[in-house]
């Protein structure tokens, strides 16, 4: 579809409403076939702005939903050249996994997805996370990648939903923890507040004990450090900024229930 931007310009300019020419169908197909697209202004702007107006406002078919977000999983999708590092293939799959909140919003009000499909998404969203390698935020001249951003968000989303388990939770904390703690880059674009989110959700959902997510605190005193610089730099800031995120989204929320994990935080803080 050559003139899918000035379509979907048309679309927003319209306060969002689905046009008649060219079907729903096919504007939903073309709009993720180009989700990775290098105009920023099309990609985040025009297809994830009008896929959120159409999936979160119901105006999207629950199957057609269901199609998106199938699609938004596939190798040719989330799963495109993954491994790859400093690549323009980063968009295709920092983006689809931004689709996966929406559907997963869209479900908690209109159920479409069984037990076993969510756990479906949920194996291949940690599939992906494990081996995402270019966690570049915003990138000149091309607009935002921030795919660890936008995996936390698919984590905060499916730590939401009602069929996520216990064991499941504790998968999303070790993933987070494994996956931020790094000393090959520093992550400076607001990706610490983000999995703040996902710790506070999992905290607030209440499937797991104070004792489990204390001890999960308690493991960052055990940083190993490899003795050099820039390395050991970046590990120890990218470490406290997460721990400070998620000490202030804690605190933030005006009540004494998690008195005991911010005081675990900022020990742990303090011996850094």
């Amino acid at each position: 579809m050559s003139n899918l931007k000035q379509i979907l310009q048309q679309v927003r300019d319209n306060n969002y409403a689905i046009p008649n020419d060219p079907t729903v169908e096919d504007l939903t197909l073309a709009m993720i076939n180009n989700i990775g697209a290098i105009d920023s202004e099309l990609r985040d702007e025009l297809i994830y702005s009008t896929f959120s107006q159409w999936i979160l406002g119901k105006k999207l078919s629950t199957e057609l939903v269901k199609q998106v977000l199938f699609k938004a999983l596939d190798d040719e999708h989330l799963f495109y050249e993954l491994g790859d590092s400093n690549t323009d293939t980063v968009f295709t799959r920092s983006f689809s996994i931004l689709l996966i909140p929406l559907a997963l919003e869209y479900h908690a009000t209109e159920p479409f997805l069984s037990n076993e499909q969510y756990d479906d998404v949920y194996s291949k969203v940690c599939d992906y996370f494990i081996h995402e390698q270019d966690f570049r935020g915003y990138i000149v001249g091309k607009g935002w990648a921030h795919a660890a951003a936008h995996s936390a968000d698919a984590f905060e989303s499916l730590a939401a939903s009602t069929y996520c388990s216990p064991d499941q939770c504790i998968e999303i904390l070790s993933l987070v923890k494994r996956k931020f703690c790094i000393n090959s880059y520093t992550f400076i674009n607001g990706e610490d507040d983000r999995v703040a989110e996902v710790v506070f959700r999992i905290v607030e959902r209440g499937l797991l004990s104070k004792h489990i997510i204390s001890d999960w605190i308690k493991q960052f005193s055990g940083t190993t450090y490899s003795n050099s610089y820039p390395e050991d730099d970046i590990l120890r800031t990218n470490t406290k900024n997460l721990l400070r995120s998620i000490c202030f989204k804690l605190m933030s929320q005006d009540t004494d229930s998690h008195k005991d994990l911010t005081e675990d935080l900022i020990h742990v803080l303090s011996e850094m």
